[in-house]
C-alpha cells in the first residue's frame, strides 16, 4: 500500500504526456518494467539497449542454466535459477 491520495489511470497519464511523445514513450516504457519485473516468469533481457522480454519457465525445481534473449542473443544466469 502507498500512500498515495489518487489513482491516476492509464488515460490520465496519457492525456498529460500527449503532447510530449518523447515523454509518453519513457513514461510507457517504465510503466512496461515495472509491470514485468513484478511478473515471476518474465525476464527482460540484461544489455544495455535491448528492450526484449522472455518467458521462462518459473515452477519451483525448473533447471535453467543459462537464459539467451531471442532478439541480442546475450546470454546470461537468472540467479534465481541457478543449479
Amino acid at each position: 500500500m502507498t500512500n498515495c491520495k489518487r489513482v491516476i489511470t492509464q488515460e490520465k497519464v496519457d492525456k498529460m504526456v500527449s503532447r510530449h511523445p518523447f515523454m509518453r514513450e519513457q513514461v510507457h516504457e517504465a510503466m512496461l518494467k515495472k509491470y514485468l519485473a513484478a511478473k515471476d516468469d518474465i525476464r527482460l533481457c540484461p544489455k544495455e539497449g535491448c528492450n526484449y522480454a522472455g518467458v521462462i519457465d518459473a515452477r519451483p525445481g525448473a533447471c535453467v542454466d543459462a537464459l539467451t534473449c531471442n532478439k541480442c542473443k546475450t546470454e546470461w544466469r537468472d540467479p534465481l535459477h541457478m543449479t
